[in-house]
């Protein structure tokens, strides 16, 4: 379990569902927010991949997240799963792939949730950058 908490931690109440992906050979995750002891938010992601790799991230933060364009993390050696949080100015999340090809996220309520495809996770077509991007580009 991965957690970061900048002064805030989990408060009581149950978490709920904002996004969910599936990727290859039944694998998937899911990002859940819920309330912080600071009166922002904790966000959880799941994420499994088969019984023997599976974990849970929770970062909380204040009443917004201000730090960095994106607090990003990615799960698998390639990334099977991409999340995180975005400031409220980053509009879009552009991933780059080894094969010069790219895809496009639009964060829901300051978070992103992606998931590859079974051909993304050959090494040269595997995600290699993440980049955050106010709605000027």
């Amino acid at each position: 379990m991965s957690e970061s908490f900048r002064g805030a931690g989990p408060a009581k109440g149950r978490a709920t569902e904002l996004l969910r992906v599936s990727g290859p050979n039944g694998a998937h995750s899911e990002l859940l927010v819920g309330p912080s002891t600071s009166g922002g938010a904790c966000t959880f992601v799941r994420h499994f991949v088969d019984p023997q790799h599976a974990g849970v991230s929770i970062n909380c933060y204040g009443l917004a997240f201000t730090d960095k364009a994106m607090l990003i993390s990615n799960q698998g050696v390639p990334p099977l799963f991409v999340s995180g949080l975005v400031r409220e100015d980053v509009k879009t999340i552009r991933i780059r792939f080894a094969d010069g090809t790219a895809t496009l996220l639009t964060p829901t309520r300051g978070r992103v949730l992606w998931a590859a495809t079974e051909a993304q996770l050959a090494p040269e077509k595997a995600a290699v950058t993440v980049e955050a991007l106010r709605e000027d580009g």
